[in-house]
Protein backbone atom coordinates (compact mmCIF):
# COMPACT_ATOMS: atom_id res chain seq x y z
CA UNK A 1 0.00 0.00 0.00
CA UNK A 2 2.68 2.52 0.95
CA UNK A 3 4.60 1.81 -2.29
CA UNK A 4 1.42 2.49 -4.30
CA UNK A 5 0.86 5.83 -2.52
CA UNK A 6 4.43 6.96 -3.17
CA UNK A 7 4.20 5.95 -6.84
CA UNK A 8 0.93 7.88 -7.26
CA UNK A 9 2.50 10.96 -5.65
CA UNK A 10 5.56 10.89 -7.92
CA UNK A 11 3.52 10.06 -11.01
CA UNK A 12 1.08 12.89 -10.47
CA UNK A 13 3.73 15.57 -10.07
CA UNK A 14 5.52 14.48 -13.25
CA UNK A 15 2.60 15.55 -15.45
CA UNK A 16 2.23 19.08 -16.83
CA UNK A 17 5.02 20.83 -14.91
CA UNK A 18 5.91 24.26 -16.36
CA UNK A 19 9.39 25.79 -16.45
CA UNK A 20 8.56 28.00 -13.44
CA UNK A 21 7.45 25.06 -11.31
CA UNK A 22 9.74 22.72 -9.41
CA UNK A 23 9.02 19.07 -10.15
CA UNK A 24 10.36 17.81 -6.83
CA UNK A 25 11.74 19.78 -3.89
CA UNK A 26 12.44 18.65 -0.40
CA UNK A 27 14.64 18.61 2.64
CA UNK A 28 16.83 16.32 4.71
CA UNK A 29 16.77 16.77 8.48
CA UNK A 30 18.74 15.35 11.39
CA UNK A 31 17.55 15.98 14.95
CA UNK A 32 19.07 14.78 18.22
CA UNK A 33 16.49 14.47 21.00
CA UNK A 34 17.45 13.96 24.65
CA UNK A 35 14.36 11.72 24.75
CA UNK A 36 11.56 10.89 22.31
CA UNK A 37 8.31 12.34 23.66
CA UNK A 38 5.10 12.09 21.65
CA UNK A 39 1.57 13.02 22.78
CA UNK A 40 2.44 12.44 26.41
CA UNK A 41 4.28 9.14 25.93
CA UNK A 42 7.97 8.72 26.76
CA UNK A 43 9.22 6.29 24.10
CA UNK A 44 12.25 4.35 25.32
CA UNK A 45 13.32 6.83 28.04
CA UNK A 46 16.61 7.36 26.20
CA UNK A 47 18.15 9.88 23.75
CA UNK A 48 17.35 9.32 20.08
CA UNK A 49 18.63 10.13 16.60
CA UNK A 50 15.72 11.36 14.44
CA UNK A 51 16.58 11.67 10.72
CA UNK A 52 13.92 12.44 8.11
CA UNK A 53 13.44 13.22 4.41
CA UNK A 54 10.58 15.31 3.03
CA UNK A 55 9.32 15.78 -0.53
CA UNK A 56 6.84 18.15 -2.17
CA UNK A 57 6.05 19.62 -5.59
CA UNK A 58 4.79 22.93 -6.95
CA UNK A 59 2.46 20.84 -9.11
CA UNK A 60 0.58 19.67 -5.98
CA UNK A 61 0.39 22.71 -3.68
CA UNK A 62 -0.31 21.83 -0.08
CA UNK A 63 0.62 18.16 -0.46
CA UNK A 64 3.88 16.68 0.86
CA UNK A 65 5.45 13.38 1.89
CA UNK A 66 7.74 12.71 4.86
CA UNK A 67 9.80 9.65 5.78
CA UNK A 68 10.58 10.09 9.49
CA UNK A 69 12.43 7.89 11.97
CA UNK A 70 13.59 7.73 15.56
CA UNK A 71 16.47 5.44 16.58
CA UNK A 72 17.60 5.06 20.17
CA UNK A 73 21.19 5.99 21.00
CA UNK A 74 21.22 3.07 23.48
CA UNK A 75 21.02 0.10 21.11
CA UNK A 76 19.98 -2.18 23.98
CA UNK A 77 16.64 -0.35 23.61
CA UNK A 78 16.36 -0.67 19.83
CA UNK A 79 12.89 -2.14 20.29
CA UNK A 80 11.81 1.51 20.52
CA UNK A 81 13.11 2.37 17.01
CA UNK A 82 10.28 3.82 14.92
CA UNK A 83 9.67 4.52 11.22
CA UNK A 84 6.83 6.68 9.88
CA UNK A 85 5.53 7.19 6.33
CA UNK A 86 3.48 10.41 6.37
CA UNK A 87 1.34 12.15 3.74
CA UNK A 88 0.34 15.77 4.47
CA UNK A 89 -2.18 18.26 3.15
CA UNK A 90 -1.97 21.82 4.54
CA UNK A 91 -3.74 24.95 3.31
CA UNK A 92 -4.40 28.52 4.44
CA UNK A 93 -8.10 29.28 3.98
CA UNK A 94 -9.51 32.85 3.70
CA UNK A 95 -5.94 34.20 3.84
CA UNK A 96 -6.76 37.90 4.29
CA UNK A 97 -9.78 37.44 6.56
CA UNK A 98 -9.60 37.90 10.37
CA UNK A 99 -11.04 34.37 10.58
CA UNK A 100 -8.39 32.85 8.29
CA UNK A 101 -7.81 29.17 9.07
CA UNK A 102 -4.45 27.42 8.77
CA UNK A 103 -5.80 23.93 8.01
CA UNK A 104 -3.48 20.95 8.56
CA UNK A 105 -3.90 17.21 8.06
CA UNK A 106 -1.86 14.07 7.62
CA UNK A 107 -2.01 10.30 7.40
CA UNK A 108 0.78 8.36 9.12
CA UNK A 109 1.64 4.67 8.80
CA UNK A 110 4.05 3.94 11.66
CA UNK A 111 5.84 0.78 12.73
CA UNK A 112 8.46 -0.48 15.17
CA UNK A 113 10.68 -2.88 13.17
CA UNK A 114 12.40 -4.35 16.26
CA UNK A 115 9.35 -4.75 18.46
CA UNK A 116 6.29 -6.99 18.51
CA UNK A 117 2.86 -6.25 19.91
CA UNK A 118 0.08 -8.54 20.99
CA UNK A 119 -0.22 -11.63 18.83
CA UNK A 120 3.52 -11.64 18.04
CA UNK A 121 3.19 -9.26 15.08
CA UNK A 122 5.30 -6.16 14.44
CA UNK A 123 3.99 -3.23 16.49
CA UNK A 124 2.41 -0.94 13.90
CA UNK A 125 -0.61 1.21 13.23
CA UNK A 126 -2.33 4.09 11.45
CA UNK A 127 -2.59 7.66 12.69
CA UNK A 128 -4.76 10.46 11.31
CA UNK A 129 -4.48 14.15 12.14
CA UNK A 130 -6.84 17.06 11.48
CA UNK A 131 -6.22 20.54 12.83
CA UNK A 132 -6.56 24.24 12.38
CA UNK A 133 -5.10 27.51 13.64
CA UNK A 134 -6.35 31.10 13.53
CA UNK A 135 -3.30 33.18 12.48
CA UNK A 136 -5.18 36.51 11.96
CA UNK A 137 -7.60 36.36 14.88
CA UNK A 138 -5.55 38.20 17.55
CA UNK A 139 -3.96 41.53 16.49
CA UNK A 140 -0.35 41.84 17.68
CA UNK A 141 2.46 44.42 17.41
CA UNK A 142 4.68 44.18 14.34
CA UNK A 143 6.92 41.11 14.47
CA UNK A 144 4.80 39.35 17.11
CA UNK A 145 2.19 36.66 16.54
CA UNK A 146 -0.30 34.87 18.80
CA UNK A 147 -2.09 31.92 17.23
CA UNK A 148 -4.66 29.69 18.96
CA UNK A 149 -5.12 26.25 17.40
CA UNK A 150 -6.88 22.91 17.83
CA UNK A 151 -5.58 19.48 16.80
CA UNK A 152 -7.22 16.06 16.73
CA UNK A 153 -5.30 12.78 16.37
CA UNK A 154 -6.63 9.23 16.06
CA UNK A 155 -4.71 5.94 16.25
CA UNK A 156 -5.90 2.55 15.08
CA UNK A 157 -3.93 -0.74 14.83
CA UNK A 158 -3.16 -2.67 11.68
CA UNK A 159 -4.35 -5.78 13.54
CA UNK A 160 -7.18 -5.51 16.07
CA UNK A 161 -5.19 -7.27 18.82
CA UNK A 162 -2.21 -4.85 18.72
CA UNK A 163 -3.53 -2.04 20.94
CA UNK A 164 -6.71 -0.13 21.72
CA UNK A 165 -7.77 2.56 19.26
CA UNK A 166 -8.31 6.08 20.50
CA UNK A 167 -7.98 9.78 19.89
CA UNK A 168 -6.48 12.90 21.39
CA UNK A 169 -7.87 16.45 21.53
CA UNK A 170 -5.19 19.13 21.80
CA UNK A 171 -5.56 22.86 22.45
CA UNK A 172 -2.53 24.92 21.39
CA UNK A 173 -1.38 28.51 21.83
CA UNK A 174 1.66 29.75 19.85
CA UNK A 175 3.45 33.00 20.62
CA UNK A 176 6.09 34.35 18.21
CA UNK A 177 8.52 36.93 19.61
CA UNK A 178 11.09 38.87 17.54
CA UNK A 179 14.65 39.05 18.84
CA UNK A 180 16.71 42.28 18.68
CA UNK A 181 19.75 40.53 17.24
CA UNK A 182 21.91 41.43 14.22
CA UNK A 183 21.04 39.73 10.95
CA UNK A 184 23.85 37.25 10.40
CA UNK A 185 24.20 33.57 9.47
CA UNK A 186 23.01 31.20 12.23
CA UNK A 187 21.67 34.09 14.37
CA UNK A 188 17.96 33.60 15.20
CA UNK A 189 15.62 36.52 14.53
CA UNK A 190 12.72 35.20 16.64
CA UNK A 191 11.70 32.59 19.18
CA UNK A 192 8.46 30.66 19.46
CA UNK A 193 6.73 29.78 22.73
CA UNK A 194 4.04 27.09 22.57
CA UNK A 195 1.71 25.68 25.19
CA UNK A 196 -0.60 22.68 24.79
CA UNK A 197 -3.33 20.91 26.78
CA UNK A 198 -4.27 17.34 25.85
CA UNK A 199 -7.27 15.05 26.42
CA UNK A 200 -6.87 11.34 25.55
CA UNK A 201 -9.89 9.20 24.59
CA UNK A 202 -8.49 5.66 24.88
CA UNK A 203 -5.34 5.13 22.78
CA UNK A 204 -3.15 2.65 24.70
CA UNK A 205 -5.94 2.58 27.34
CA UNK A 206 -5.17 6.19 28.37
CA UNK A 207 -8.20 8.41 28.99
CA UNK A 208 -8.90 11.86 30.39
CA UNK A 209 -7.20 15.23 30.68
CA UNK A 210 -3.70 13.77 30.77
CA UNK A 211 -1.01 16.44 30.37
CA UNK A 212 0.12 19.90 29.35
CA UNK A 213 3.35 20.88 27.62
CA UNK A 214 5.47 24.00 27.21
CA UNK A 215 7.97 24.46 24.38
CA UNK A 216 10.56 27.06 23.43
CA UNK A 217 11.82 26.68 19.85
CA UNK A 218 14.41 28.65 17.92
CA UNK A 219 16.34 28.33 14.67
CA UNK A 220 18.05 30.23 11.88
CA UNK A 221 19.52 29.89 8.37
CA UNK A 222 23.23 29.03 8.30
CA UNK A 223 24.15 29.08 4.62
CA UNK A 224 21.99 28.95 1.47
CA UNK A 225 19.38 26.21 2.17
CA UNK A 226 20.96 24.91 5.36
CA UNK A 227 19.54 25.90 8.75
CA UNK A 228 19.64 24.83 12.39
CA UNK A 229 16.84 24.43 14.94
CA UNK A 230 16.50 23.57 18.60
CA UNK A 231 14.00 23.37 21.44
CA UNK A 232 13.60 23.16 25.20
CA UNK A 233 10.49 21.27 26.30
CA UNK A 234 8.57 20.38 29.46
CA UNK A 235 5.58 18.12 30.15
CA UNK A 236 3.37 18.23 33.23
CA UNK A 237 1.17 15.16 33.76
CA UNK A 238 -2.29 15.29 35.37
CA UNK A 239 -3.28 11.63 35.50
CA UNK A 240 -1.58 9.03 37.70
CA UNK A 241 -0.89 6.78 34.72
CA UNK A 242 2.58 5.21 34.33
CA UNK A 243 2.45 5.94 30.58
CA UNK A 244 2.17 9.74 31.13
CA UNK A 245 5.02 11.33 33.13
CA UNK A 246 6.48 14.72 34.06
CA UNK A 247 9.48 15.23 31.77
CA UNK A 248 12.10 17.75 30.64
CA UNK A 249 13.76 17.23 27.26
CA UNK A 250 15.36 19.11 24.39
CA UNK A 251 16.28 18.83 20.73
CA UNK A 252 18.97 20.16 18.38
CA UNK A 253 19.01 19.64 14.64
CA UNK A 254 20.13 20.72 11.19
CA UNK A 255 18.05 20.89 8.01
CA UNK A 256 19.17 21.06 4.35
CA UNK A 257 16.77 21.87 1.52
CA UNK A 258 17.11 20.75 -2.10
Amino acid sequence: MKKVLIALFLGAVAQGVTAEEQLIKGHIDYTYATRYMTHGFNVGDTPAHQPSVGLSSDKLPGFSFLLWSSMTVDRDKQGNDEWDLMFFYNRLLMQNDPWAIAFSSYYDYWFYPNSTGKGGKAFQGHKIHLGGGLPNLIPMPEGFSLVPAYNFYYWTPVSDDQFTSGGLHELVLNLGIPLPLPEAPAVPQSINLKGTMSYHTGFQDVKGLTHATAHLTVGAPIWKMISWHGSLDYQESFEEDPKIEDQFWGTLGVNAGF
